[in-house]
């Protein structure tokens, strides 16, 4: 917005309205042809500012990129190890279970005939 400067009358007598008038008109052109460098000096500015920080975004991004391939990998690897320690756990457990349940297998086959010897005993005992 262009600035009228006002002037005193005592200024306007010795000068005359003419002149005072080009000497405003001067000093609002040259108000505008500032204001119009200082824009063009802050889009360029603006511009490299924003080049700038697009590099950088994308050196970041790049950087950051490469820590999370070697997070994931070490993730990854502590991951396989935890599985296989899992498995030989499961591998453990699931052999005491077999062994164990072969064990109950055996008792109750034994426990089976003798109960069954005991029931035939005893049918052909009462039968005699």
């Amino acid at each position: 917005m262009p600035y009228t400067a006002n002037f005193s009358e005592r200024f306007y007598e010795k000068l005359g309205h003419d002149v005072v008038d080009e000497l405003v008109g001067l000093v609002n052109y040259v108000d505008l042809a500032y204001r119009t460098e200082l824009r063009e000096q802050n889009q360029s500015n603006f511009q490299k500012f924003e080049s700038v920080l697009r590099a950088e975004m994308a050196a970041l991004e790049a950087q950051l990129d490469g820590k999370m391939q070697v997070g994931f990998a070490a993730l990854r690897a502590e991951m396989a190890a935890l599985e296989a320690r899992l498995d030989g756990k499961m591998q453990m457990g699931f052999a005491a279970l077999r062994a164990e349940l072969a064990t109950g297998q055996a008792t109750m086959l034994r426990w089976m005939v003798f109960l069954f010897l005991g029931a035939v005993l005893t049918v052909v005992g009462l039968k005699l």
